[in-house]
């Protein structure tokens, strides 16, 4: 058999007895829940007569029903509550004036007294009228407090917690005056500009000013503008009154018990909306908010003064938050006038604030305000693109925004803004890998301190002097780059062509010396050869000297026996000294007539070699000829050396000796050629193996320079140093040598 859905119907009464009788039959039929919301009196005069207790009770034990009560607990009926919490989840709400009753979420049982006498009463099962009861009690429900804690608090004497929003300023200001009867202790205000206005120009103001007549403190924060300080001079005649730039908000607060919050409103207007709560925990927090504002702001007689004299307070600020360094970052640039200026960091800092969109305000700032912006970053390819747009006139103020190259040995981990040196905003960098500038960045500095903001100024100008300084430096080195460039191309090319013409001088010189028959012509033939082959050696130099700054010295390497080298190159000198001797019959006599000659001083030098009697035939790897040019320049200098002492003092023959020997602790072989000739001037020491390092008359100063590459090209090193025990000098350099290879 089908079950029917039973019909919906409304009863109505009109008496006690009835609203009495129709509460009980609910209370013996309901099954799952039982939802109560019941003026204060109408439940202690149910309770009074016992059925509603026991009822309650009754579904509690034998039914196991859900019942919950929604009513206003006082004093007078805290007691009765206690008693039928056993039985029932009950609830506080202030001011409750509904009586009605929802059971199961079926059936309603609602009633209102006209008076004291009459009452009015429906009871129904209409699905419409059940439900928005029930919607109605939940949310009543849902907005009050345990009655455990309002009994807690009536046993304190302490008024509920609760948190209430009120409109329309008439409504507003009723409150606001009933609020500052009742204060005892103190009131904290903290306003934006227009407050003041506000507590001045309205009905609060008399109320306000008893305050200060009974003793009650009185502290107020404001920003002080030119515009509101008329109002702010009479303020402090009753508070104390403090200054704090760019205060957002209107709160206040009473004796650290309750709290208010208005909307923003139009000068000399109350706020349309104001938030009330005496919620303890809320209550605190803006007691704590408060206090520090406080701590920040500045007396009202200093912000007078600066207004007075047109100056404003400097302050340092530390900012955590980088969400509000990135706010700060765009109203600094927003606000400017006259000019800004940027260090960057990084060239990730630079593009991050291209990103963010930072450089669209610049060009805005430009734009709109004529603002002139000079940026220092370092540079990569994007940003140098960047910085094109400026330069070539791709945005129509392109004199206002200068990016200059900072150069890698001024960067720093800081990032600075400098706005119409008057602000301030250093900004230091955490992460540099990251993408957004908010997670990038740590603690800023943000200051308009004059003294800081004009040494950070200072150092902003350094840096950029030194920029356009290193920007006109790359432009010189360039040009003398490309100068060098053509420089070395034509000596290259003038040494090439010499070539041409020397070598037919130096071989037929030869060819007439050999076939020349008339002895007065051997001494100017012996001239031409030797001036040619000085030219065929300094064509040779200067080529070598544009393949070594040129860097494209190639050596030709071969292995070598070191040894042999050696030994071949010192006999070949000493032969030739001896074929010069015997060819010009000189002996190293001061009566001879040619002591003196240029021509014959090698005659008078011997040239000796001494390898270490502890090493085995050394064979490396180095290019022959490059090994032997080097060999020549020293012993042609040691030659030169010694044979200038002897003419000096007259002595007779000066032996050069070159040596060899292994150092086991580097595996290298160290050559030395050792002379007792003038030794090396102590003017050219430090410039020795430099180009044009020389004190000899005939000499190009390039014979040691060329030798300090060649060797240096094999891997080795060269230096030189005077004799101590001895007279001359000694000239050494090192080849890498290794026995295993």
């Amino acid at each position: 058999m089908k079950s029917t859905q039973p019909s919906e119907t409304i009863d109505s009464f009109h008496s006690s007895e009835m609203m009495g009788k129709k509460m009980v039959e609910t209370l013996s039929w309901v099954v799952d829940k039982f939802d109560a919301c019941l003026d204060h009196r109408e439940l202690s005069r149910h309770l009074a007569k016992g059925d509603l207790r026991k009822g309650f009770h009754k579904l509690k034990v034998e039914k196991n029903v859900k019942v919950r009560i929604l009513t206003e607990i006082t004093n007078e009926n805290a007691a009765e509550i206690n008693k039928i919490m056993p039985s029932a989840e009950i609830r506080h709400l202030d001011n409750i004036r509904l009586n009605f009753v929802v059971a199961d979420g079926k059936q309603y049982l609602g009633y209102a007294l006209s008076n004291m006498v009459h009452l009015h009463g429906i009871s129904t099962n209409t699905f419409a009228i059940v439900e928005a009861h029930q919607f109605l009690f939940e949310f009543l429900w849902n907005a009050s407090i345990p009655a455990k804690f309002r009994i807690a608090l009536l046993e304190r004497n302490l008024p509920a917690e609760k948190t209430e929003i009120l409109y329309g300023q008439e409504n507003i200001i009723k409150h606001f005056l009933h609020d500052l009867d009742h204060v005892q202790e103190r009131f904290d205000s903290c306003t934006d500009l227009t407050g003041p206005s506000l507590f001045v120009n309205s009905p609060i103001w008399p109320d306000y000013t008893e305050l200060s007549r009974r003793g009650i403190r009185l502290r107020f924060i404001t920003e002080i503008t030119k515009e509101n300080m008329k109002y702010c001079e009479k303020l402090v005649e009753v508070c104390e009154l403090r200054h704090l730039e760019k205060v957002k908000g209107n709160f206040g607060i009473i004796d650290g018990k309750s709290y208010g919050a208005g909307s923003s409103a139009d000068e000399g207007q109350a706020p349309t909306q104001l938030i009330r709560s005496n919620v303890r925990a809320f209550v605190e927090q803006q007691q704590y908010f408060f206090e520090t504002l406080w701590g920040k702001s500045l007396p009202a007689e200093r912000r007078m003064e600066q207004l007075l004299r047109g100056t404003d307070e400097e302050f340092i600020e530390t900012i955590k938050d980088p969400y509000e360094v990135q706010k700060l970052t765009y109203e600094l640039i927003k606000n400017s006038r006259t000019e800004i200026v940027i260090v960057c960091a990084t060239s990730n800092a630079f593009l991050r604030q291209v990103r963010a969109g930072s450089f669209k305000l610049l060009e805005q700032a430009a734009t709109d305000n004529g603002v002139n912006i000079r940026i220092l970053s370092p540079s990569n390819k994007k940003i140098l693109n960047f910085a094109k747009r400026y330069e070539k006139g791709i945005f129509q103020y392109q004199n206002q925004i200068k990016v200059r190259h900072l150069k890698e040995d001024l960067q720093t981990k800081i990032s600075l803004l400098l706005v119409d040196k008057k602000y301030s905003l250093t900004v230091e960098l955490n992460d540099d890998t990251k993408e957004r500038t908010t997670d990038a960045i740590g603690f800023s500095t943000y200051s308009n301190s004059k003294s800081t903001v004009l040494s950070y100024a200072s150092i902003f100008e350094t840096l950029w002097r030194q920029s356009e300084l290193y920007e006109r430096l790359e432009d010189l080195n360039e040009e003398l780059r490309l100068r060098d460039v053509a420089q070395r191309e034509f000596i290259n090319t003038a040494a090439h062509e010499l070539r041409t013409p020397i070598q037919p001088i130096l071989g037929l010189s030869e060819i007439v010396l050999k076939i020349n028959k008339d002895k007065d012509l051997d001494e100017y033939l012996a001239i031409i050869a030797r001036n040619a082959e000085r030219l065929h050696r300094l064509t040779n130099n200067i080529l070598d000297v544009t393949k070594i700054e040129g860097k494209i010295l190639k050596l030709d390497k071969e292995m070598v026996n070191l040894d042999s080298l050696i030994s071949s190159l010192v006999t070949e000198y000493q032969t030739a000294i001896e074929r010069k001797r015997v060819k010009w019959n000189i002996k190293p006599d001061r009566d001879n007539p040619n002591y003196n000659s240029n021509e014959v001083r090698d005659l008078w030098c011997q040239l000796l070699y001494k390898p270490s009697v502890d090493i085995s035939p050394v064979v490396i790897e180095v290019d022959r000829d490059r090994i032997i040019q080097v060999l020549s320049n020293l012993l042609n200098n040691a030659l030169n050396s010694s044979n200038q002492r002897m003419i000096r003092d007259n002595e007779k023959i000066f032996p050069v000796e070159v040596s060899m020997n292994r150092d086991d602790t580097s595996e290298e072989i160290v050559v030395m050629v050792s002379d007792n000739g003038t030794g090396i001037d102590k003017n050219i020491t430090e410039k020795l193996f430099t180009k044009f390092a020389t004190t000899s008359n005939g000499g190009t100063g390039l014979g040691l320079y060329i030798s300090k590459n060649l060797v240096e090209a094999h891997g080795g090193r060269i230096w030189a140093y005077n004799n101590a025990t001895a007279l001359g000098a000694t000239f050494c350099f090192t080849l890498p040598f290794n026995p295993k290879s």
